[in-house]
């Protein structure tokens, strides 16, 4: 039976990580994983198939109960009531993709002693790599790059894969130091390592000055991409690289698309950055109060994702 089931979550996972969604749906209610875990008292089980099925729910864009199910997959593993290897892996969630900072930074902070705890695993690692990300989204950038810094070298010999994303982290906090140099190497590494080095890449060229080739990196990553929530951050950028290239239709067709995504997943912080694009688009368009209309409900939305983190994590 225990067989059966880890050949099924591992074709679970590559379907959904190919976007496959309704294929992996198919594979994880097949078993129904979770409701075998409460039958065989297997809290593994039960909280693995909650991580599955949490981020289907997420890339299909029923946010709400997609991350309500993940919280409930995080709890057990908060909690210590899962194995070293099911608590990892629920711990790779999707809050990060959504721009959920308050999930991403309570979750980090509940297993970092936990992660600790397995000093001869990669987890310690892994940790660091999100750690980074949470420190770099509130502006913590020295810390973040430590933390990359830490996470690079604890992940490259053991997990080159997972060294990746400590890479393209490092790349993404030199970049807004300025550091272009450092950035740019720190994407190739991570680029090297297997992990798409866009959009920090293309970012990098734009601010050296070769739109061109920004340009070419963003779109060529695009017609790569299907995965929506990795759309959004590579439209982002597109839209920054349109105006700096004097491309206001580009800029234009893809804060269109962000702005789509942004209505389809429902998240604050994504609805933040569709605003901002779109606000941007107006500034290049030489339509002032239309652009400072957009930016202002982009600050809105994220005093409202403020808002709504300090009520969950008060109670309130």
């Amino acid at each position: 039976m225990q067989e059966a089931v880890d050949v099924a979550f591992e074709q679970a996972r590559e379907a959904f990580n190919e976007s496959r969604w309704q294929s992996a749906f198919d594979r994880l209610s097949a078993l129904d994983a979770a409701a075998l875990g409460h039958r065989f008292g297997d809290a593994d089980l039960v909280a693995l198939g909650q991580y599955i099925e949490g981020r289907l729910l997420v890339r299909q864009g029923q946010v709400y109960d997609g991350m309500a199910t993940l919280d409930e997959a995080m709890l057990a593993a908060v909690q210590g009531e899962l194995g070293p290897m099911a608590t990892g892996q629920v711990y790779c969630n999707a809050c990060q993709e959504l721009g959920d900072l308050r999930r991403a930074g309570e979750w980090t902070e509940a297993l970092r002693g936990w992660s600790s705890q397995q000093p001869a695993s990669v987890f310690p690692g892994l940790c660091r790599v999100h750690r980074a990300g949470v420190m770099h989204l509130r502006g913590a950038w020295a810390d973040a790059e430590s933390e990359a810094r830490q996470a690079c070298d604890d992940l490259l010999e053991t997990m080159p894969g997972f060294a990746a994303e400590a890479f393209y982290e490092l790349g993404e906090v030199r970049r807004r130091q300025g550091e272009l140099g450092e950035a740019e190497a720190a994407f190739k590494q991570a680029g090297d390592l297997g992990r798409e080095p866009q959009p920090g890449l293309a970012l990098v060229r734009l601010s050296q000055g070769r739109s061109d080739a920004a340009a070419a990196a963003v779109r060529g990553a695009l017609a790569a991409e299907t995965n929506r929530l990795t759309r959004a951050k590579l439209l982002a950028a597109q839209v920054d690289i349109g105006i700096g290239a004097d491309d206001l239709a580009t800029a234009t067709t893809a804060a269109d698309e962000l702005r789509e995504i942004a209505d389809e997943y429902g998240s604050p912080a994504l609805a933040a950055s569709a605003a901002m694009a779109r606000g941007s688009v107006e500034l290049g368009g030489s339509n002032p109060d239309a652009a400072l209309r957009s930016l202002r409900s982009a600050w809105s939305c994220g005093r409202r994702r403020i808002a709504r983190s300090r009520r969950r994590k008060h109670g309130g």
